[in-house]
């Protein structure tokens, strides 16, 4: 693991303990979910880095990230698929998810719903901490807990596998 993998790892994991603190507490979804896209996003970053020429990759890493990990054996097994094929199909299933998760940056939310600020830009009507993120039910589906263990599982395990 070189050194930029290792910086993007170590601010992924703390991103994941701050989501871990708030899933402690009764907060609007949005601070649940900010933590989630910024993990998301430096985790994929961590795994690119491996190759030069990253330095490009903006906001939209995490479908890159998981479109990549499709054939990746350990990570299925780790998070409970007995096969390469069914841990394939899966990837597909949370692909959206995951554009989704993508899409709650500020940067690639344009004028619609995002974590940190009110939108639209111009004439803000909506604030992040009063709106019903749908992808908040969406995290709490069997896909959703799945993906949250495969994240946990690659956090742990990023060095040996990575």
């Amino acid at each position: 693991m070189n050194e930029q993998q290792r910086l993007y790892l170590i601010q992924a994991r703390s991103d994941r303990a701050v989501l871990q603190l708030l899933d402690s507490h009764s907060l609007p979804a949005c601070h649940q979910l900010l933590y989630l896209q910024m993990l998301t996003e430096k985790l994929a970053k961590a795994y690119f880095w491996r190759n030069p020429g990253v330095k490009v990759l903006g906001h939209a890493a995490f479908v890159r990230f998981i479109r990549s990990i499709a054939t990746n054996r350990r990570i299925a097994e780790g998070i409970g698929f007995r096969d390469l094929v069914s841990f394939g199909e899966w990837i597909a299933d949370i692909s959206d998810l995951a554009y989704e998760l993508e899409r709650l940056a500020p940067a690639l939310a344009a004028d619609g719903p995002n974590t940190e600020y009110p939108w639209p830009r111009a004439s803000p009507t909506k604030a992040p901490a009063e709106y019903p993120f749908a992808i908040s039910m969406r995290l709490k589906s069997r896909n959703g807990f799945t993906l949250l263990k495969m994240l946990d599982v690659i956090l742990e395990n990023f060095e040996d596998w990575f």
